[in-house]
């Protein structure tokens, strides 16, 4: 007999303790470990959200985030994008 495996939830994932700086993101049901961006990554990022920002703010449509921000798209995905 094969033990089934419950898939967990984003939910499960908001109650799990994080405070190792390390990025936990929910795939599928089930948690990855993810490395932080580099640092060009981290660079070209902040430009990019400073240039996006500028516009949406002289055309008063919408607002811009950078993370860090969960991004639930589904009840078992939730991630954690890199800015």
């Amino acid at each position: 007999m094969v033990a089934s495996i419950q898939a967990l939830t984003n939910q499960d994932l908001a109650l799990s303790p994080a405070d190792d700086g390390k990025r936990y993101e929910l795939f599928g049901g089930e948690i990855h470990v993810t490395s932080s961006p580099a640092k060009r990554h981290v660079c070209v990022s902040y430009r990019l959200a400073s240039m996006l920002s500028d516009h949406i703010v002289q055309n008063d449509s919408g607002e811009v985030l950078s993370a860090p921000i969960d991004v639930n798209l589904t009840p078992s995905t939730s991630l954690f994008p890199i800015v």
